[in-house]
C-alpha cells in the first residue's frame, strides 16, 4: 500500500501551489537558515502572518513539525551532493522527499489499520473496497503530494477511530489504546485548526461511560501533540495564547467573525456538497452510499450514528459561512470538510452490509475520477467545472501531472505504469490481503478485552 500511494502521490507540479508552499517556506527557512520567520520567501505565498516586523507561516504547526526531520535530512543530503538549496530543483526534490514519503507512510498505515478493524464487521474484500474508495477516491490521496495538511488529518482521524474502537463496538480499548487515540486526535488538531469540531466530538463520544482513569488517559494523549500550537505561537509571534491567524497579512477578512467565518449560507452549503466546482459528493461519489449507511446505522448504533450526522451537519454549516474564501484557494474539492470524511467510514460499514454491490461500484468510480484528476491537474480556482475546464483541457494539451514514474520514464509509459500500479495494486491487496487480515484479526481477538456483556432488563 505504501509503494502504491507513494508512486502516485509525488506530483512535482504541486510545488507551484501558493497555499501549500507556506509550510515549505517555514521548513526551508528553519533547516537552511535556522530562522523561524519566512522573510526570504514570503512573497511566494499569501498564507502568512506579520508580527514583530517579520513574516511567519500562519499554518497550524503539526504538519510542519512532522515533516521537519525528513526535510532536514534532505537538505543535508543535497548540500553534500553540491546542489544549490535555493534552486527550484532543490525545492522540488525536498518537497517530494518529505511530503510524499511521510504522507504516503501515514496514509498507507491508516488504510491498513482501518481495513483490519472494519474486517471484523464485513468481509475483508468489502472492507478493502470501502477504505480504498474513500482514501484513494477523494481528497486524501490528492493532498498526499503537497504541503497541505488534509491527507495527514484524514489519516490521523482514521487511526484515532481505530484506536478508540469505534469501528468495532464489541471491543473496549485499553489504556494504551486510549492514549494513542488521543495522540492521533491531538496531531490532527495541531495540523489543521478546522478539525476542532470533529476532534472534540470524537473525544466526547470516546469518553462517555468510562472511568475517570480512562478519560484521563485519552486527554493526556490529546494534550501532548496540542502543545505544538502554543510552542509555535510563542516562537513566532511571541504570544503562546494567540494564533498566527490573528496576524494574517494578506486577507483582512480573517479579522471578521471567527477567522473569517460568519453567518451560514444555504447556497454555499449546496456548492460545497454537490456542485461541480467543489462538491464533496461530486468529486467523491462513494460518500453518497456511505452517508446513506446512517439509515441502517441508526438501528443498531443510534448514539454513534447521531454523533456522525451532527458533526457532518455542523461542519457544513460552519464552513458555508466562510463566504470570502469558500473556494479555499487553489485546491481540490471542499478541503475544509476533510475532517468529516473519516467519520463517514463508520456508516460506510453498514452500507457495505446493506448495499455491497452499489457501494463497490461507486467506490471504483471514485477511484477512477480521482485518478483522472491527479493525472492531469486536480488543483483549480474559479473554474465552475474543473473536470471540463481544467482537467480535460490539460489532457488535450498533453499537460499531465508529473509523477515519479513519469519523471523516470517517458510520459506515455509513465501514465500506463501509473494505471497498472493503481488497479493491479488494489486488486492484489484485496485478494492477497485477506489471509493476512484474518491472521491479524485472530491476534487482536486474543489481545483486546471484550466489552462486558450487558444483561437485559427483565421488564
Amino acid at each position: 500500500m505504501f509503494i502504491l500511494i507513494w508512486s502516485v502521490a509525488a506530483h512535482h507540479q504541486r510545488f507551484q501551489n501558493q497555499v501549500a508552499i507556506s509550510r515549505q517556506d517555514f521548513l526551508h527557512a528553519l533547516t537552511v537558515h535556522g530562522e523561524w520567520f519566512i522573510d526570504r520567501y514570503h512573497e511566494n505565498t499569501p498564507d502568512k502572518a506579520y508580527a514583530n516586523q517579520h513574516y511567519y507561516s500562519d499554518k497550524a504547526p503539526g504538519t510542519s513539525f512532522l515533516l521537519l526531520p525528513v526535510y532536514w535530512l534532505g537538505t543535508r543530503a543535497l548540500s553534500a551532493m553540491g546542489v544549490d538549496l535555493e534552486s527550484a530543483r532543490a525545492w522540488r526534490i525536498l518537497d517530494w522527499m518529505s511530503v510524499a514519503l511521510m504522507f504516503s507512510s501515514v496514509l498507507s498505515y491508516a488504510v491498513f489499520r482501518a481495513v483490519q478493524s472494519i474486517s471484523r464487521e464485513v468481509r475483508p474484500g468489502s472492507a478493502w473496497i470501502l477504505v480504498a474508495g474513500v482514501a484513494l477516491g477523494g481528497m486524501p490521496i490528492v493532498y498526499s503530494g503537497s504541503c497541505f495538511s488534509h491527507c495527514l488529518v484524514f489519516s490521523a482521524l482514521t487511526l484515532a477511530l481505530v484506536e478508540l474502537g469505534l469501528f468495532s463496538q464489541d471491543r473496549c480499548p485499553q489504556t494504551a489504546g486510549l492514549i494513542r487515540g488521543g495522540m492521533w486526535l491531538g496531531l490532527a488538531l495541531a495540523s489543521e485548526y478546522t478539525v476542532g469540531v470533529t476532534v472534540v466530538a470524537i473525544a466526547l463520544y470516546a469518553c462517555r461511560q468510562r472511568a475517570w482513569r480512562k478519560v484521563g488517559a485519552l486527554l493526556v494523549g490529546l494534550a501532548l501533540p496540542c502543545l505544538m500550537i502554543p510552542i509555535y505561537s510563542y516562537l513566532t509571534i511571541g504570544n503562546a495564547f494567540q494564533l498566527p491567524y490573528s496576524y494574517q497579512a494578506s486577507f483582512p477578512q480573517m479579522q471578521e467573525g471567527l477567522y473569517g467565518i460568519r453567518a451560514p449560507s444555504v447556497r454555499l452549503a449546496w456548492i460545497l456538497l454537490f456542485s461541480p466546482e467543489r462538491g464533496l459528493f461530486y468529486w467523491s461519489p462513494v460518500l453518497m452510499p456511505v452517508l446513506a449507511g446512517l439509515y441502517w446505522m441508526a438501528r443498531s448504533q443510534a448514539a454513534l450514528g447521531g454523533m456522525v450526522a451532527i458533526v457532518f451537519l455542523v461542519n457544513v454549516v460552519i464552513f458555508s459561512g466562510r463566504d470570502f474564501d469558500w473556494l479555499a484557494g487553489v485546491s481540490y474539492g471542499p478541503r475544509y470538510l476533510t475532517a468529516v470524511v473519516p467519520l463517514l467510514l463508520l456508516p460506510g460499514v453498514h452500507a457495505c452490509r446493506a448495499i455491497p454491490v452499489v457501494t463497490s461500484v461507486i467506490a471504483f468510480l471514485s477511484i477512477a475520477i480521482t485518478g483522472f484528476a491527479y493525472l492531469t491537474n486536480p488543483m483549480s480556482y474559479g473554474d465552475p467545472n474543473p473536470f471540463v475546464g481544467t482537467m480535460l483541457h490539460a489532457l488535450q494539451q498533453g499537460d499531465v501531472a508529473l509523477t515519479v514514474w513519469q519523471s523516470l520514464l517517458d510520459p506515455v509509459t509513465g501514465v500506463a505504469l501509473h494505471f497498472v500500479l493503481l488497479f493491479v495494486g488494489c486488486a492484489t491487496l484485496w485478494m492477497r490481503g485477506s489471509g493476512l487480515l484474518r491472521q491479524g484479526i485472530h491476534e487482536l481477538n486474543h489481545t483486546l478485552p471484550a466489552t462486558p456483556e450487558v444483561i437485559p432488563n427483565p421488564r
